[in-house]
């Protein structure tokens, strides 16, 4: 299960979620978060239970970024002085944060790997 909750979800994404089946609770559902902001689409697929995260981000129905874990480490809610983010956190402990307010912010950080050398 992800540490976020329901409501720091709602918080969040500042919209009530469709739900692939309404009959469902939480956390065993997979919820839809849909948010348009300055023309740019973001789709956020969560399922809590299984801690799988879709993020599809487009622009004019042009899909720009895709990112998709199945079993991620954890999904978590931070709030720091009002300003909320959600932190994905991978198998290898790399993240992804994310933030809606004041606009849209996208920031991935991958650790480096003992033993893997950079082609560049």
């Amino acid at each position: 299960m992800i540490s976020a909750q329901k409501w720091q979800l709602l918080s969040f994404f500042e919209t009530e979620p469709a739900c692939l089946d309404p009959h469902t609770p939480w956390p065993y559902n997979e919820y839809l978060f849909k948010i348009t902001q300055n023309g740019l689409e973001l789709s956020c697929f969560i399922s809590p239970a299984y801690k799988d995260v879709r993020i599809i981000l487009s622009l004019q129905q042009n899909k720009i970024l895709e990112f998709n874990i199945q079993g991620a480490k954890d999904v978590c809610w931070h709030n720091d002085d009002g300003q909320e983010k959600l932190e994905i956190i991978t198998l290898d402990n790399d993240k992804l944060w994310f933030q809606l307010k004041p606009r849209l912010y996208i920031e991935q950080k991958i650790s480096e790997k003992p033993g893997i050398e950079s082609p560049l």
